[in-house]
């Protein structure tokens, strides 16, 4: 049965809020101290965090399941930033993640389809996101996407100052 990808809702968010701990810890736990993914962690995914970012505009999860397990998620949301995007109507997609014991079952690319779909569907000219310059896999999988670096950004984990990539998509 082929994974299925679904609108999250508020009361989603303690699943997502799970899903994004683990997720986030998976990806990035073996290339950071413990206290900054804590502190990351504490900040970025308590299910009260997660509530409160359901009732900001232009925020959108999307939930993705395999045989009736949660598998992975995407957030999207509307945001004044990058300035080079400036005069672009634009969408960020801020999360996406597919827990490790599902990957190589295409759930990303589910995932990343439907963030792309409903970007068009809302008229939305770049799809954009932030990933970690050492994420090789990741960036690997945009560019295989049509993603482009058009930028760089500093990204703070807990203490330690990160460099992000800034890629787009033009749809």
């Amino acid at each position: 049965m082929p994974a299925v990808i679904t609108k999250g809702t508020i009361e989603d968010a303690e699943v997502l809020s799970t899903l994004g701990a683990k997720t986030f810890y998976e990806t990035f736990a073996s290339h950071n101290t413990a206290e900054d993914m804590l502190q990351h962690i504490q900040q970025h995914f308590t299910p009260a965090t997660i509530q409160k970012e359901f009732s900001e505009k232009g925020v959108q999860f999307f939930l993705a399941r395999l045989d009736e397990e949660v598998a992975g998620y995407a957030k999207l949301r509307r945001t004044q930033k990058p300035h080079e995007l400036y005069g672009l109507k634009h969408i960020e997609l801020e999360r996406i993640y597919v827990l490790q014991s599902f990957q190589g079952n295409r759930i990303g690319l589910l995932l990343m389809n439907e963030c792309i779909q409903y970007a068009r569907r809302k008229k939305y000219e770049i799809l954009w996101l932030g990933v970690w310059e050492h994420n090789q896999k990741a960036i690997a999988f945009y560019k295989k996407l049509g993603f482009t670096v058009f930028s760089e950004h500093e990204f703070v984990l807990g203490t330690d100052k990160q460099n992000d990539y800034l890629m787009k998509l033009v749809l």
